[in-house]
């Protein structure tokens, strides 16, 4: 049997306000408030209960619905889902300012990324070079430009994933990159505006992959990783 609150609860008012929301009503579904079935409040009481806007309220639902968690059947509203439909895998909104939150992910991030690097050597065709070998090109004419590097940092690390031949892991690298940009930036916006530390590092990620020496394109591209997480003063894997 689903429970409501009456009293109209307060959210910050920042750009996140969706991610709040979304996480409040995941909460209350993940602390029985609401079980497998039951119907959640209508839009409109969501507005009343929450003191947030319909447009924030529907990209919540929007959110769980797809995740699974949410179900919208036509003429009943949306239900809780059963535990079978379900997404097993979840990433919470990301709390730059969490370092253990921090830390956690850049570490899945290195674990992720050098092992696409290290599959990326072993199976890298000659048109996945000539990819790697543009995006480097245009890393080290951007060293200057803050915006355009990030963006072409993110081109070659996507270029990796993709040489490694594996789309299930190119897939969840996009997947993970997109979720965790507030971290990815971040560790840009650390080092100095024209440091050549960016290309550097991607060089010798990309000689690694060129020479398809595996464990020294993992390595290579666990150091990067390691470098930027340096930025931040957290030190991985220890």
């Amino acid at each position: 049997m689903s429970r409501t609150t009456t009293k109209a609860l307060k959210f910050e008012r920042t750009p996140k306000l969706v991610d709040q929301v979304t996480k409040f009503l995941n909460d209350q579904i993940e602390s029985n408030v609401y079980e497998e079935g039951d119907k959640l409040p209508t839009e409109n009481a969501l507005v009343e209960q929450l003191g947030v806007s319909r447009p924030v309220i529907r990209e919540a639902l929007s959110r769980l619905i797809y995740d699974g968690i949410l179900e919208s059947r036509q003429g009943s509203g949306v239900m809780v889902a059963d535990s079978a439909s379900k997404i097993t895998f979840r990433l919470e909104p990301f709390d730059d300012s969490n370092v253990t939150e921090s830390k956690n992910l850049l570490e899945l991030r290195a674990i992720l990324e050098g092992d696409a690097a290290f599959l990326a050597a072993k199976r890298r065709t000659e048109d996945h070079l000539k990819d790697l070998e543009k995006c480097l090109k245009r890393i080290k004419e951007t060293s200057h430009l803050d915006d355009q590097s990030v963006i072409e940092d993110i081109k070659f690390h996507e270029s990796i994933a993709i040489a490694s031949c594996n789309p299930y892991l190119s897939d969840f690298i996009e997947f993970f990159r997109n979720r965790l940009k507030p971290l990815f930036m971040k560790t840009h916006s650390i080092h100095l505006h024209g440091d050549t530390w960016k290309f550097e590092d991607h060089n010798r990620i990309y000689q690694a992959i060129l020479k398809k020496d595996s464990e020294g394109a993992r390595n290579a591209a666990i150091r990067h990783i390691q470098s930027a997480a340096s930025g931040l003063k957290i030190k991985l894997f220890d």
